[in-house]
């Protein structure tokens, strides 16, 4: 398999059920299972899984995985000034193909997007302390639910006694939010959906509207 064709196998792994916001509910993955899918950590940075599938049942995994990594310090040379990319891992098993990256920052994950999945679309996001969220424009919304399984119940935000003791997410994309630590409230754009295979619930976004998620970190 020639070098260009790798290339367009990353491109789908990066990028094509990024678009389309499709799911792949499966247990043979871990909890995160849609493509692009996000997982919040306390220190702002972001743990992103894109997953696909091919025709094909076998890939050279090395391989794959030097394209990924050579995408990924193009992109720090050029358009990150702290290495805000990094690889965490490549699984392939067959004809699917699951990659974990790091970006550090909310910022970075959105200029990624920007300059590698679709440059005409523009999305935002936000992730650090109700306190830093308020300064940076992002206050959530005063119509609020708090969180139990799936089940939503609406509040006022003036209810919240320890909202500034909380993380918030913040983002204009749809796809799928875990968060390290408790789910506390949402606002109306937020569903919950049960996990396959497990007693756990995952945040779904909706796309292109504001987003609110707040929780209590771990």
């Amino acid at each position: 398999m020639n070098k260009k064709r790798y290339l367009t196998l990353m491109a789908m792994i990066f990028g094509a059920l990024l678009l389309a916001g499709c799911s792949k509910k499966t247990s043979t993955y871990a909890v995160e299972y849609k493509s692009g899918s996000l997982d919040v950590k306390k220190d702002g940075s972001i743990e992103v899984t894109y997953r696909e599938e091919f025709d094909e049942k076998r890939y050279d995994k090395k391989e794959l995985e030097q394209v990924a990594k050579e995408e990924i310090e193009e992109f720090n040379s050029k358009y990150s000034s702290d290495n805000g990319m990094a690889f965490k891992s490549l699984l392939v098993r067959k004809n699917r193909a699951k990659l974990v990256v790091t970006f550090a920052t909310a910022d970075d994950y959105v200029l990624y997007n920007k300059k590698y999945v679709d440059s005409e679309r523009v999305i935002k996001m936000f992730v650090g302390t109700y306190e830093e969220a308020v300064a940076a424009g992002y206050e959530p919304s005063d119509k609020l639910y708090s969180v139990k399984g799936k089940k939503k119940t609406k509040i006022d935000k003036s209810d919240i006694d320890n909202i500034k003791d909380l993380m918030v997410v913040y983002t204009t994309k749809g796809t799928s939010v875990k968060v390290d630590g408790k789910y506390k409230y949402v606002n109306k754009y937020v569903s919950f959906e049960k996990i396959e295979d497990t007693d756990e619930y995952i945040a779904n976004t909706s796309d292109m509207s504001q987003n609110y998620i707040l929780f209590e970190s771990k």
